[in-house]
């Protein structure tokens, strides 16, 4: 899907070079989902060789979320209710080249007897501290540009405003505004590389 890819030889010379962190991963088996029943758990907290982890070393950020009592109270406000979810938020949000050094991973296919190749995840990173500030970030970044205002105001306030991490829960008092404002959403999401899905009102 795009998240992650092999590492080149050119980068995992200038990697060794460099600080650089390898994150353990294992998986976790889930017979009952009907699209991923594996999914791979990164561990950016396990220490490495100093004693320190990926994690130990970042600054988390400061909570973007606006208070869900108040997120809440705002949606139930509305008689036309809107719900949405941006799918696999986390993995549709890019990281910068320079960052890919501390988002390795080793991978190997079913053939146990070959040895491990080095991966970079290209998008942030379940797991990693700053993820969740990384990720609200960039769509909340994205919702205040000037060519987004104006194309989809009210899903530009609406993100601000009543997204919590990776939903959407907004509304209108008419029939007709309440699917304005879904189509923009969408529009805006899409705008930015997201896909807003799983709508209910």
């Amino acid at each position: 899907l795009g998240f992650a890819r092999k590492a080149t030889e050119d980068e995992i010379k200038k990697f060794d070079q460099e600080h650089n962190y390898c994150i353990p991963h294992h998986p976790v088996v889930r017979q009952d989902k009907v699209t991923t029943k594996i999914r791979p758990v990164f561990n950016a907290s396990s220490p490495d060789d100093y004693g320190l982890s990926l994690n130990d070393r970042l600054h988390v950020g400061p909570a973007l979320q606006p208070d869900l009592t108040k997120v809440l109270i705002r949606f139930r406000m509305n008689y036309y209710a809107i719900m949405a979810d941006v799918e696999k938020m986390f993995c549709q949000t890019r990281t910068q080249e320079e960052d890919f050094q501390f988002q390795q991973y080793l991978w190997r296919d079913f053939d146990r007897s070959s040895e491990p190749e080095r991966y970079v995840m290209t998008t942030v990173m379940f797991g990693v501290g700053p993820s969740p500030f990384l990720s609200i970030g960039a769509v909340h970044h994205h919702a205040k540009r000037s060519d987004m205002k104006e194309e989809y105001p009210m899903a530009c306030k609406s993100v601000c405003k009543n997204g919590y991490v990776d939903d959407v829960c907004d509304g209108e008092d008419s029939i007709a505004a309440a699917q304005r404002l879904a189509l923009e959403l969408k529009g805006l999401f899409a705008a930015g590389g997201w896909n807003l899905t799983k709508f209910i009102s």
